[in-house]
């Protein structure tokens, strides 16, 4: 593909995200959350409620596709847009919408992050920890506690190597 393509693409989600973002903090979560599910249609060509029906596993495979190969713009994509919606459900406090959203972010985000040096940035790595840190007393998926362990062990491994 293009890369223009593929940066503008990536810069209109950004501008995306922001709008999200505004809203949310703004508290007009009815308007994020439309934000949200327009984001989802137009860039991931899937309503967002859909995402949250499957397992983590299930999820992972949808941005596997037939070819096996992760496609990790999509599932950053879909993680950006899985996290907005577990903070707006934790603002009108929605506990279980919030945590199934935070671990299915979570768990695209363990399988993406690895994969692309682009998505390996302070702010992702931030927010996997924390997401770690908050989900640490919830019953996690035994295949997200698996990739919790191998992106812990990859983290270990590349700040050896410096």
């Amino acid at each position: 593909m293009n890369s223009d393509y593929i940066i503008r693409i990536i810069e209109q989600f950004v501008q995306a995200i922001v709008a999200i973002v505004t809203a949310r903090k703004a508290g007009n979560y009815e308007e994020a959350f439309h934000q949200i599910q327009n984001a989802s249609q137009r860039y991931l060509k899937t309503d967002i409620s859909s995402f949250l029906t499957k397992t983590p596993e299930q999820l992972l495979e949808h941005f596997k596709g037939s070819s096996k190969h992760l496609d990790t713009e999509q599932c950053i994509f879909c993680a950006d847009l899985l996290y907005e919606t577990a903070l707006i459900c934790e603002s009108k406090k929605i506990e279980d919408l919030s945590v199934r959203s935070k671990i299915l972010c979570l768990h695209l985000y363990l399988n993406a992050i690895p994969l692309e040096k682009q998505f390996q940035t302070t702010s992702y790595k931030e927010r996997v920890n924390e997401l770690i840190k908050e989900l640490a007393t919830k019953a996690l998926p035994e295949s997200v506690r698996e990739s919790i362990l191998n992106y812990q062990m990859k983290e270990i491994d590349t700040s050896f190597k410096l």
